[in-house]
């Protein structure tokens, strides 16, 4: 195969992978994304829990949609004289991020309480192909951020503040 022959084989493929991010970007736009939201409303509005669904579309093909657990009062309160401070704990969320090439990232974002407990770093936890997700998909992600959820409550993690038990004697 000669060198132009090659480089005529790079460019289809690159062609082809042009071609690709277009077909995930109308996917997402046209169709999941409206599935993401409808299912993640369905789950908020059955759940009776503090949820809300929000479509992040500020930037058209870097779009999102989420499920979070809204802010709350942490339980924590601080007295300084006359002064009395709420910390406030809030939500972690699941996200539906898009990609820059129209693949969709599934991240978790974790729960913090202002002062006290530090955020975790967001962590992805799958890239999909808009095509693969589908009612099934969603519902599979939604029960594993619930443990993911409910493992970050009942942690006992040392290294948070607020949580330090390798100095308890």
């Amino acid at each position: 195969m000669s060198n132009m022959e090659l480089i005529k084989n790079k460019i289809e493929a690159y062609k082809s992978s042009l071609d690709q991010i277009q077909e995930n970007r109308n996917l997402w736009s046209n169709t999941t994304k409206k599935l993401v939201y409808d299912t993640l409303m369905e789950i908020k509005t059955t759940s009776g829990l503090d949820l809300q669904v929000q479509k992040v579309d500020m930037l058209k093909n870097l779009e999102a949609v989420n499920i979070h657990f809204n802010r709350q009062a942490s339980g924590f309160t601080e007295t300084n004289g006359n002064s009395i401070t709420n910390h406030i704990k809030h939500g972690g969320a699941l996200i539906f991020s898009q990609a820059y090439n129209g693949q969709i990232f599934v991240i978790y974002s974790y729960p913090f309480i202002e002062g006290w407990v530090s955020q975790l770093v967001n962590k992805a936890v799958a890239k999909v192909l808009p095509s693969n997700i589908n009612e099934e998909f969603i519902f599979r992600e939604v029960e594993k951020f619930l443990d993911e959820m409910n493992n970050w409550e009942t942690s006992n993690m040392s290294s948070r503040r607020g949580f330090d038990v390798n100095n308890y004697k």
